[in-house]
């Protein structure tokens, strides 16, 4: 049997306004158009993968609290890891845009900080 690859990691958006401008402008990736495009579902090249969001249905939604600043989702088992080279250089460049960025953590030649979007999705930036 062929071993499974990741083909696209979708996050399920309460305001994809908001959401889509965070992760095209704040991040930097680009959109990608592909057949399952529409008001409630946009991708982004993401390098190996795609990342899309997903408009939460309506009658998903009033049960999904976003607070203003977002509580980051740390009861979530899943964290999105952006590559950067230079983990400090890229956490100055996304907190310029608008980001929202915790301490650069070191663990010998590892280093990461972690983030959260608009709706309190927690991400990483990890130079490996």
């Amino acid at each position: 049997m062929a071993r499974p690859e990741i083909a696209r990691v979708i996050i399920f958006a309460k305001d994809m306004g908001k959401m889509e401008s965070f992760y095209r402008d704040v991040i930097g990736l680009s959109r990608v158009t592909t057949p399952d495009d529409s008001r409630d579902f946009v991708s982004f090249d993401a390098g190996a993968v795609r990342l899309s969001l997903h408009r939460i249905p309506e009658e998903y939604a009033s049960d999904s609290e976003i607070a203003d600043p977002p509580v980051p989702r740390k009861n979530t088992p899943i964290k999105i890891v952006f590559l950067a080279d230079d983990v400090t250089r890229t956490r100055s460049e996304l907190e310029s845009r608008g980001a929202s960025l915790g301490a650069v953590r070191q663990f010998g030649a590892l280093h990461l900080c972690d983030g959260t979007d608009p709706e309190g999705n927690v991400f990483q930036l990890s130079n490996r």
